[in-house]
């Protein structure tokens, strides 16, 4: 089962940050709801939101030794299962829409995913605690899959969008901004992340909590960038 670090400090991700973070990224989603008319973009915006809240939560509740850690444990990693499948539909809205057959084949996988980290007794086996970050103890064959999944989909939206940029330079400043925005806030959701793997490679499990933690960035540019050109106004 599960350990945790019992170190009561103001860390990164200490559980009071988990809890500010996940009233913050909540707050985020109900000011979009608040301001905006929920299309297609602002519902994916909506819930990409959602998904990092909630793993924000899940990770709170396993550094508290609550005695839902282990379903929270399940429920947080079905959240950020669904983040890189959402990220490429929200980049395909913003710049060349996906096909339909794609999309559905997509969110099986997606949904596929999520079902086993929910219902499969073997899916995670353990969790850790560190103060720093969260470790989920997965299988090394699972977590070559998932990593094949979660990285080649973002991979996918950097490329769609850059190439939407390069083929339409002269395309409006409403049109390319949103674009250009949701490119930088996956870099800056990814890059410290591959800094920090090539300096302390022994972080490799904890990667999706590190994420999460600097997601808060992709959160605040998504509101603050993405969603003004690109959602009417309530």
């Amino acid at each position: 089962m599960g350990r945790v670090n019992s170190k009561n400090v103001l860390a990164c991700f200490s559980p009071p940050v988990m809890v500010a973070t996940f009233i913050f990224e909540t707050g985020m989603a109900v000011y979009t709801v608040y301001r905006y008319k929920l299309s297609k973009k602002g519902r994916l915006i909506l819930l990409l939101l959602l998904c990092l809240a909630f793993f924000q939560i899940a990770e709170y509740f396993v550094c508290t030794r609550s005695s839902v850690a282990v379903g929270a444990s399940r429920f947080g990693y079905a959240s950020i299962t669904l983040l890189p499948a959402l990220g490429l539909y929200l980049m395909s809205e913003l710049s060349v829409p996906m096909r339909k057959k794609a999309a559905i084949f997509m969110f099986s996988v997606s949904a596929l995913l999520v079902a086993y980290f929910l219902l499969s007794p073997s899916a995670i086996s353990g969790y850790q605690c560190t103060g720093n970050y969260v470790i989920f103890q997965i299988g090394t064959s699972q977590m070559r899959l998932y990593g094949t999944y979660y990285y080649g989909l973002i991979v996918l939206a950097l490329f769609k969008g850059a190439k939407f940029l390069i083929d339409n330079p002269k395309a409006k400043k409403k049109v390319r901004r949103p674009v250009q925005w949701f490119i930088t806030g996956y870099l800056v959701f990814i890059v410290p992340v591959a800094v920090l793997l090539v300096v302390h490679p022994d972080t490799r499990r904890a990667i999706p909590s590190i994420l999460c933690g600097f997601a808060v960035s992709l959160a605040v540019i998504l509101v603050a960038k993405v969603a003004p050109p690109s959602l009417k106004k309530r």
